[in-house]
C-alpha cells in the first residue's frame, strides 16, 4: 500500500501542521507553509486536519499509485493530469492502482499540497511527521523526496462516502490572477517603539516587492527603508514566530517562515496575522505587498472565523450530494463492466431495444438509468 515517486518536482516534502513545543531547544515547528491549503486538502479526503501529506513548491511531483486511493490537491495551481487527462484541484478524486498523477508547473501560487485518504505512513519525530530539512529529521528520511522513493499509505481507501460531494468552490482568497497590491494584516510589536515615525509610516504606507529570495526559512522584501530611532537594528535576542517581520540594518523587511531560527537579535516591527500567512507565502517574485495594522483581538477573531469555515466545509461534504457527477459515477462503473451495449431479453419491444442501443452509457445521467 504505497505511492512511488517518478519525478520529485521542486522541494517536495512530507508535512503536517507542525512540530510544536520544541522552540526552547532551538527547533522551529516546521509544518506546512500554507496551513489553510493543507487543512483543506485533508478535509477533502476525509482525513484529520493534521494528517501527513505532501508539500511541493513551484513544480509538483509525478507519482504512481501502487494501490487504489482517493487524493486531492490544493494551494498553488499546477498543470495536473491523471493518466494524461486533466484533473482539477480542490476536490476528492478517485485513483486506481497503476495510474500516474503528474503535477507540473504552478502557473499561480508557490506552495501546493497533495493529500491521500488515510494519510501518509511515516514515523513521527517529536510528535510530528513534518520534514525539517536543515536538521534532517521527520517526514521521509528527513529530506526532500527523490526519484524512486516509495511512501506507504496508512490504509487502502479506494473510495469515500459521498465522494462527489467532497469539493470546494474556488474562492478568491489568494487573489490569484488579480493585478495590484496584496494587503497583509500585521499585529504590531514587539519592537515597534524602536522605529521612528518615518520608519513606521514607510512600513504601513509604502508598497514592498516580493523578491526571488524566498524559501521555507524566510521571505525577503524590497522597498522603502524602514528606519529605527537609533539607526541600529540590534536588540537583545528574543523569540521569533512564524510570521515575525524582522528589520535588519539595511531597513528592508525579512519575514520568518516555518523553518526559521527560533531566536534573533534583530528588531521586529510586527508579526503577520496567522490568517494572512498563506497569502504571503503564495506571493511570487515581483508581486506587490502592503502591510496593514490590526489588533491582536482582531487577529484572534479572524482565526475563529477560519475555524468556523473549516467546520462548515467538513459538514457540507458529509451532506448527500445529488449532482450530475454523482449520478454519472454509477453509470461509468456499469460501462466498465459492460463494454458492449446491453441486449434486452426476448419479448422486449423494438422501441426498448432501440433505447438500449442508442444510450451512451459513459455519459448516462440519473434520468437515463431510471428510464431503463
Amino acid at each position: 500500500m504505497s505511492i512511488t515517486v517518478l519525478s520529485p518536482g521542486t522541494q517536495t516534502t512530507v508535512q503536517d501542521l507542525g512540530r510544536y513545543g520544541n522552540a526552547v531547544w532551538g527547533l522551529a515547528h516546521s509544518g506546512a507553509m500554507d496551513r489553510r491549503a493543507a487543512t483543506i486538502a485533508n478535509i477533502l479526503v476525509d482525513n484529520a486536519e493534521n494528517a501527513a501529506l505532501l508539500e511541493f513548491s513551484t513544480v509538483g511531483p509525478s507519482i504512481r499509485f501502487d494501490q487504489n486511493t482517493v487524493f486531492s490537491f490544493t494551494g498553488a495551481r499546477p498543470q495536473a493530469t491523471l493518466d494524461g487527462k486533466p484533473v482539477e484541484g480542490y476536490k476528492a478524486i478517485r485513483a486506481r492502482k497503476g495510474q500516474v498523477l503528474s503535477l507540473g508547473f504552478c502557473a499561480q501560487g508557490v506552495y501546493g499540497y497533495l493529500a491521500f485518504a488515510g494519510g501518509l505512513d511515516v514515523p513521527l519525530v517529536m510528535g510530528s511527521a513534518s520534514t525539517h530539512v536543515p536538521c534532517h529529521i521527520g517526514g521521509y528520511k528527513g529530506r526532500a523526496l527523490e526519484e524512486g522513493d516509495r511512501i506507504e499509505l496508512k490504509a487502502e481507501v479506494g473510495d469515500i462516502p459521498n465522494l462527489y460531494g467532497h469539493f470546494m468552490k474556488r474562492d478568491n482568497y489568494y487573489n490569484f490572477g488579480t493585478p495590484g497590491v496584496t494587503y497583509i494584516r500585521v499585529v504590531p510589536g514587539p519592537h515597534e517603539h524602536l522605529f521612528n515615525k518615518r520608519g513606521v509610516e514607510a512600513f504601513y504606507n509604502k508598497v514592498f516587492v516580493a523578491t526571488g529570495k524566498a524559501d521555507r526559512m524566510s521571505y525577503y522584501l524590497n522597498g522603502q527603508v524602514v528606519s529605527t530611532v537609533g539607526e541600529t537594528s540590534d536588540v537583545m535576542s528574543d523569540g521569533v514566530a512564524f510570521g515575525s517581520i524582522l528589520i535588519p540594518s539595511r531597513g528592508r523587511p525579512i519575514v520568518a517562515m516555518a523553518d526559521r531560527h527560533t531566536t534573533s537579535g534583530v528588531t521586529k516591527i510586527g508579526t503577520v496575522a496567522s490568517i494572512d500567512l498563506p497569502l504571503l507565502v503564495q506571493r511570487k517574485a515581483n508581486d506587490l505587498i502592503r502591510f496593514q495594522p490590526i489588533s491582536v483581538y482582531e487577529a484572534q477573531d479572524l482565526l475563529r472565523e477560519q475555524r468556523s469555515f473549516f467546520d462548515a466545509l467538513r459538514r457540507d461534504m458529509r451532506k448527500p450530494y445529488l449532482g450530475e457527477e454523482n449520478t454519472r459515477g454509477p453509470a461509468q462503473r456499469i460501462a466498465e463492466l459492460m463494454p458492449e451495449a446491453p441486449t434486452p431479453k426476448k419479448g422486449k419491444s423494438k422501441m426498448l431495444a432501440s433505447m438500449y442501443r442508442n444510450t451512451d452509457w459513459k455519459r448516462a445521467t440519473q434520468g437515463d438509468l431510471f428510464r431503463h
